[in-house]
């Protein structure tokens, strides 16, 4: 019992090494908090269309480097 909480607190403390180096190399502000991540900017130009595909294309790259999900169902969009 004792070695499996042990696992658990470790297991813990990797997931926050992890996602701390989620931000960089990454141009839009991004917002983590438990387990929700959110990108935003405010979108005027082409160039910041390419910048947002630049930084989704990777986080991609670094969910798949850590073997972690980003989960697209749950992802929304606003206008103003």
């Amino acid at each position: 019992m004792h070695a499996e909480s042990t696992r658990v607190g470790l297991g813990t403390i990797t997931v926050l090494i992890s996602i701390n180096d989620l931000d960089l190399n990454v141009y839009n502000v991004l917002l983590k908090f438990a387990d929700d991540t959110k990108i935003c900017n405010r979108i005027c130009n082409s160039d910041d269309v390419q910048k947002l595909q630049e930084d989704l294309n990777t986080l991609e790259a670094w969910a798949h480097t850590w073997q972690m999900q980003f989960l697209p169902r749950d992802a929304k969009h606003a206008r103003y």
